[in-house]
């Protein structure tokens, strides 16, 4: 994971790209307030760099985060387009401690969900991090973040990203 900046918008697009991320946030506020976790982060893929970037950060210290697929949950979770669910993200052969080394916050619990297009390929994965009670994720958490990752993929779709 790297610290860079995120593409910048064409000349014209700016407000547009903030109408769409201001959309794009608060289906990650309403979901990590329904899913009662302690933030959410939406990463969307950089076809020419190859990599998840977080469009979307909530709560967060750094400026963004940059992930190769298949590294990471979320690389994980884009690559093999399906849920990840982990119970404890350090036991995780896949979880990276990068952010949080750099950060201090310690991530416990972590569900991910790949956001795809209309004909089913992957553009990003919404990740939800720490249920605020100190449970896992169940079934019912991972339901509802397939239908949040559903909307954020026709929002994507409708908008032409």
């Amino acid at each position: 994971m790297r610290n860079e900046t995120a593409p910048r918008p064409a000349h014209g697009t700016g407000r547009a790209l903030g109408t769409k991320k201001a959309l794009l946030s608060r289906i990650m506020e309403t979901a990590a307030r329904k899913l009662k976790c302690d933030k959410g982060t939406l990463f969307l893929y950089d076809e020419k760099a190859k990599q998840l970037w977080t469009a979307v950060l909530q709560n967060d210290l750094v400026a963004e985060i940059r992930v190769e697929p298949p590294q990471g949950l979320a690389g994980y979770s884009f690559w093999h387009r399906q849920a990840v669910n982990v119970e404890d993200a350090y036991e995780s052969p896949y979880f990276s401690r990068k952010t949080d080394d750099l950060t201090g916050y310690r991530t416990r619990t972590v569900l991910c969900m790949p956001v795809l297009d209309g004909a089913g390929q992957p553009i990003g994965v919404a990740q939800m991090i720490n249920k605020l009670d100190g449970t896992p994720f169940d079934d019912g958490d991972v339901e509802l973040m397939r239908a949040v990752a559903r909307e954020i993929g026709d929002l994507l779709d409708a908008s032409g990203s």
